[in-house]
């Protein structure tokens, strides 16, 4: 079963479940082929066909907690949600400490907008999880609503939006769906700053790749040195620092002036010990993305965005693309805020491989807001089809 998941992790979906179909039909009764029938209906987004097989896969083997989440999730996707709640809460008195489980069952208040109820989940799960950071990073996005809920024990903060909806499949064009899959898109393209919008656009759409700047802070003049240098800095003992944001740990790349999240609170509660193996955790991590993205850069596959609030000129964005064009053949979509003539949601090129989107700017996260899904979608798909009709570089069409 491992080359169907291998085909479903460089999203050749058909392929994938002609792989897995034939598994489950040759060995209807063993588990792991059962789970990767039910992995590709998940990354194809199939939700119908996601209930059937891991329910299927549940039933072959009803002590096994990995179907449960991913069957409690499709369930709550074709709008079952008192059957998605009650399988959670069943399966949790027996796992009450599994991650995936535990997001699922806050996901299950969040999609009833019951902002108590989720409030208190996401407090039980980051303090019971076997994975606490991997709770704080799936809710990214509502972490400071849900804190203040948690604390003001109101329906919402005052002041606030009005809540958003847990994310769900969104499929605005089926002609669009049928050129590319939702999943597969968001994978096409990596952030790399200004801040964490477009990370949460791919959170939303179900798709969680890593990355070294997806969850960062990076001013362009700033990200171009550290492009010049291959971020040579980043996760050294010297270069990284470690401070507070509100409960939460971040990493400040002192060279480059770069800052991460970690999505990890109350570290300066922890004793001395655990504090400095979470710090040495934290630099492995910063060079093993560091090296990724190297390699990603030198072997181009993915189109890059940088979206920002300031209308840099076109020679300035010129800038970052040469950075990112010395490593290969890379282009880059540079998201700016829209005027006159460039509405939010236009797409243009600039030069070959490098293209300018237009939004209305960039959200504020501690205030509640989330970004405009829907536009970011419009403007990948623009780009993406920029780049395989014609417009962009012959090597990532290809790829694409």
């Amino acid at each position: 079963m491992s080359g169907a998941r291998a085909l479903w992790h460089s999203d050749r979906l058909d392929d994938a479940e002609r792989v897995a179909a034939e598994g489950v039909q040759r060995f209807p009764s063993d588990l792991l082929a059962l789970m990767e029938h039910g992995w590709v209906a998940t990354a194809r987004h199939d939700w119908a066909a996601a209930v059937r097989r891991w329910a299927r896969a549940h039933e072959a083997d009803p002590d096994r907690v990995e179907p449960v989440p991913r069957l409690v999730q499709a369930l709550r996707l074709i709008g079952r949600i008192d059957d998605a709640e009650s399988l959670a809460k069943e399966r949790l008195a027996h796992h009450p400490d599994d991650t995936d489980l535990l997001i699922e069952h806050v996901w299950g208040a969040l999609a009833r907008q019951d902002w108590p109820t989720a409030a208190a989940r996401f407090d039980a799960a980051y303090r019971g999880a076997q994975d606490p950071a991997r709770i704080e990073q799936s809710f990214a996005a509502f972490a400071s609503r849900l804190r203040a809920v948690a604390v003001t024990g109101t329906k919402e903060p005052a002041g606030r939006p009005a809540p958003i909806a847990a994310p769900a499949v969104v499929s605005p064009d089926p002609e669009e769906d049928a050129e590319i899959s939702t999943s597969s898109l968001m994978l096409s393209f990596e952030s790399i700053g200004e801040r964490c919008d477009f990370g949460a656009v791919q959170r939303h759409f179900g798709v969680e790749p890593l990355g070294l700047l997806r969850f960062a802070w990076s001013r362009i003049d700033s990200l171009v040195g550290a492009l010049d240098d291959r971020f040579n800095a980043v996760g050294t003992v010297d270069d990284t620092g470690f401070e507070r944001f509100g409960d939460e740990t971040i990493l400040l790349m002192k060279k480059y002036g770069l800052v991460f999240h970690t999505f990890v609170y109350g570290v300066d509660q922890e004793t001395s010990d655990k504090r400095e193996a979470f710090y040495q955790q934290q630099r492995r991590r910063l060079l093993f993305l560091k090296d990724k993205l190297i390699a990603d850069l030198e072997e181009p596959q993915k189109i890059y965005i940088y979206a920002t609030n300031e209308y840099a000129a076109d020679d300035d964005v010129a800038r970052l693309h040469a950075a990112l064009r010395a490593y290969g053949p890379n282009s880059l979509l540079y998201v700016r805020p829209e005027r006159d003539g460039r509405p939010a949601g236009t797409v243009e090129q600039i030069e070959d491989g490098l293209y300018a989107g237009y939004f209305p700017g960039l959200v504020n996260f501690v205030g509640g807001n989330q970004p405009p899904f829907g536009l970011w979608r419009r403007l990948c798909l623009q780009t993406y089809r920029l780049v395989r009709d014609g417009s962009g570089n012959e090597f990532l069409k290809a790829l694409l």
